[in-house]
């Protein structure tokens, strides 16, 4: 089942008491668009003004697509210095691909633009598709393990325990959201472990590529 992690971090926040607002600027997702959610936490209910994000306002970017997070849209409301981000390093094509194909979306000059505008010691990257998908069997499960994967590394102001009472509350799949969530704080406490485990179901390809740069390199 797909439960959105903004549904669960605002449960969460509400768990605890906090003021929360949720805002999500959707594209064509159903394409490949950017969805965008906007959420402001504050330490009570009536704290909270408005509840899009301006420039340089945000304490984190949780970047479940590089694509989308190296974009614009994302990089104005960076403080930098200030704001954190955890980043999926794995390079999912967007629509903007079908409408040019001789777009570049190799990685690096994503993951250098990332890095120009955080700051290195602001930014940590994780191969959060390829671990998910290895490990849990569907793509889909990354933006979970995403979540995980920040709140084992403290970069959530919600308690892991608050979190997996709102995945309860949601009622979405459950336990195998609960164990997604859970797989990314192993990813995040000993990478050695969610990676031996995903080593472990990884696909004999034959010498397909895995990645869209190994792709690349492979075309030349």
């Amino acid at each position: 089942g797909v439960l959105t992690v903004s549904a669960v971090l605002g449960m969460a926040a509400h768990i605890e008491g906090r003021g929360v607002t949720i805002m999500d600027q959707t594209g064509m997702a159903q394409k490949g668009g950017a969805v965008l959610s906007h959420l402001r936490l504050g330490r009570t209910p009536d704290s909270i003004c408005a509840p899009r994000l301006g420039p340089g306002m945000a304490s984190l970017i949780l970047g479940n697509d590089l694509v989308v997070t190296a974009g614009k849209d994302v990089l104005q409301i960076v403080d930098q210095g200030t704001t954190r981000a955890l980043v999926n390093s794995y390079v999912t094509p967007t629509a903007q691909f079908q409408a040019n194909a001789s777009i570049n979306l190799g990685s690096a000059p994503m993951l250098k633009s990332l890095r120009d505008t955080l700051g290195e010691d602001h930014l940590d990257f994780v191969d959060a598709t390829t671990l998910a998908t290895r490990i849990l069997g569907d793509s889909i499960a990354t933006n979970m393990f995403m979540a995980g994967y920040a709140a084992q590394k403290g970069l959530l102001p919600i308690s892991v325990t608050s979190i997996e009472e709102a995945i309860r509350l949601n009622g979405v799949a459950v336990e195998s959201n609960l164990r997604t969530f859970g797989w990314g704080r192993v990813a995040a406490a000993e990478p050695a472990t969610a990676e031996k485990a995903a080593a472990a179901q990884a696909p004999k390809t034959g010498g397909f590529s895995q990645h869209l740069d190994e792709l690349i390199a492979r075309r030349g």
